[in-house]
């Protein structure tokens, strides 16, 4: 039987090019399946550390999470609120392998573009780790790209790591979906949504302050 992998990826591809996300980030996670249980109270007993290297930052306005992949519980967070998201295929990837019957990676997602900021770093965590739990399918990691941390300050994070995921810059906002694995094993999801920056570098310096204070816990 011939490899079927190469079919999948491309019909997975397409369906990624020409399919635009839902208008409403919430509704989309629940039309996708990939709606968040109630709070239970649980996450009020972890230890969540915060931030403060970034609180103190000024000309920009984010959220960032940081979680640890293989429990799924969040380790570091700072700051809030809902976001733009330029990323549509962190969605529609995560509900392929939420939904997908083993031989096939096809989704079918609803349709028009997102034209108000609606996401919150909560609800990319959902999708992140859906995606992080398909990654032993070979199809989900060739759909990984390594990410392209360009020449700023963030692009000297996550040395001798393995570094996945989407990075998404514009005029006044930079997004990083990461999801980073260190030599010995440690596998952590990075999230950090940000806008009214002052300079495109903010969003750069805000990243490797959450890749630090991560990095010390």
């Amino acid at each position: 039987m011939k490899d079927k992998a190469p079919v999948i990826v491309c019909l997975l591809l397409i369906t990624l090019l020409s399919t635009p996300v839902t208008a409403s980030i919430p509704s989309l996670l629940e039309s996708l399946g990939l709606v968040p249980v109630e709070d239970s109270g649980e996450e009020a007993q972890l230890e969540i550390a915060s931030i403060p290297a970034m609180e103190e930052l000024p000309g920009i306005r984010f959220s960032a999470l940081v979680i640890d992949l293989q429990t799924g519980n969040p380790v570091a967070r700072s700051g809030a609120g809902e976001f733009s998201l330029n990323i549509p295929e962190i969605f529609i990837l995560a509900s392929s392998i939420n939904v997908m019957p083993e031989d096939s990676l096809v989704p079918v997602i609803p349709a028009e573009s997102e034209s108000v900021p609606s996401c919150t770093a909560a609800d990319v965590a959902i999708a992140l780790q859906v995606i992080h739990s398909g990654m032993e399918t070979p199809e989900v990691i060739e759909l990984l790209e390594k990410p392209d941390m360009g020449d700023g300050q963030a692009s000297s994070i996550a040395e001798g790591w393995d570094l996945y995921g989407w990075v998404d810059s514009g005029v006044d906002h930079k997004t990083f979906i990461l999801i980073a694995i260190s030599p010995e094993g440690r596998e952590l999801g990075f999230i950090l949504l940000s806008d009214d920056l002052c300079c495109e570098e903010k969003g750069d310096l805000a990243m490797m302050l959450l890749w630090q204070a991560a990095s010390q816990l």
